[in-house]
């Protein structure tokens, strides 16, 4: 976790310790000045209820990977978020603005921007607390850009609301951001839990484990070996072996997959055609 911003407080805290300072100076009065530094690691930060657990909507998460998977720009979006009880958010929609884009950015068209959001309604609104845009192909840390970007963006969030970014490439590969206004906080992806969920909101994670444990059962086939008697003791599969599957209705193999000279395997006939390939 990491402070939003200085705080009052903070500064008059730090400022305290200062004076103290130099009342406590006893070497003779000399020309002074007074620097103040503010370590943003050792800052105490205030103590939130919860882990912040972000959850979507399988609706939220599909709209957002086929977003970015089917484009080679970047490309953004905004998400519909409700905020629940013990520090969790649903984003259960997403809503895609007005934007021009190019290989490595993304801007908002502001003129159309503004005309977008007058569209949304009254309940979407307060809601519209969520922004996520691809990059592509490269990795998923905020650039500059970006960050200057969430600063604006910020600047429009009341101080007891909540503001949420991400970054996801083609290769599912996600940075998160929670920032949390009230307690001047901002939780990075280590920080917070993420999830995808169903309608009743349960894990799908969760229901995936849970129907592989159930029905699923693994089954090992055991390969016959026997020992060519030479000095390493190497072995090699029985000559004939036809690998995983045989005996089995659904296997149509029609050459083994090994041979006892360590050759290579014999080429399988060509789909559609009979007899054996040449």
């Amino acid at each position: 976790m990491k402070l939003i911003a200085v705080t009052p407080e903070m500064l008059e805290k730090a400022w305290e310790e200062q004076k103290a300072k130099l009342l406590n100076q006893t070497t003779g009065l000399k020309d002074t000045s007074i620097t103040i530094k503010l370590n943003p690691d050792t800052l105490e930060k205030p103590k939130d209820e919860a882990k912040p657990h972000i959850k979507m909507t399988a609706t939220a998460f599909y709209k957002m990977r086929e977003l970015v998977c089917s484009t080679n720009k970047e490309i953004a979006w905004h998400g519909l978020v409700e905020r629940h009880q013990d520090n969790q958010f649903l984003i259960y929609d997403i809503l895609v603005y007005p934007q021009i884009v190019s290989g490595a950015t993304v801007t908002t068209d502001d003129d159309k921007y503004s005309m977008w959001n007058c569209n949304l309604t009254d309940e979407q609104v307060p809601q519209l607390r969520f922004q996520g845009h691809s990059h592509v192909d490269f990795g998923v840390g905020p650039s500059a850009v970006d960050l200057d970007y969430y600063n604006d963006l910020l600047k429009l969030v009341p101080k007891d609301d909540f503001y949420i970014f991400a970054i996801i490439n083609k290769r599912n590969q996600q940075t998160w951001f929670l920032y949390n206004m009230k307690t001047n906080l901002i939780y990075e992806e280590k920080d917070l839990d993420i999830s995808v969920v169903d309608d009743a909101g349960s894990n799908l994670d969760d229901w995936v484990l849970e129907q592989i444990d159930e029905h699923i059962e693994e089954h090992t086939v055991k390969m016959p070996y026997n020992y060519n008697g030479g000095k390493t003791g190497a072995q090699q599969p029985l000559a004939g072996f036809y690998g995983i599957g045989k005996g089995y209705e659904d296997d149509d193999r029609d050459v083994p997959l090994y041979t006892t000279s360590g050759g290579n395997m014999p080429p399988r006939a060509k789909p559609g055609r009979k007899g054996k390939a040449k």
